[in-house]
């Protein structure tokens, strides 16, 4: 079952109410991982690039992820499978989804101070 990361738009109960929804969805943790073959790492060094520099431009942005992928987005309806295929045709070379139900992959390790409690975890 795909995966969707889900970001709360607004506040109070509305907001909530959708987030949830979009999770019963879809079964994945909302963490990521990211593994990356060393043959595209220069595509994705590029794509990064363009994307740091089209983050205030919605227009710019537009271009690089496709109308129809935005489309998507904004009516709700872009999945997972869809989101594989524009990232393998921006990086050129297969890029698929790992769905992970598991919540310790959510888990941010931001400090120091977050190592221990993420070690407790995974033990």
């Amino acid at each position: 079952m795909p995966l969707r990361c889900v970001r709360e738009r607004g506040r109070g109960a509305g907001a909530r109410r959708r987030a949830r929804r979009a999770r019963r969805r879809h079964r994945g943790s909302g963490g990521g991982v990211v593994a990356i073959r060393p043959r595209a790492l220069s595509a994705l060094e590029a794509v990064l690039g363009d994307l740091g520099r089209a983050r205030k431009a919605p227009w710019r942005l537009a271009k690089i992820f496709g109308l129809g992928t935005l489309v998507g987005y904004a009516t709700r309806t872009l999945d997972v499978a869809a989101c594989e295929r524009r990232a393998s045709a921006i990086l050129r070379t297969p890029v698929a989804a790992a769905i992970c139900t598991h919540p310790e992959i959510a888990v941010n390790v931001d400090r120091v101070s977050d190592v221990a409690l993420a070690e407790a975890l995974v033990r």
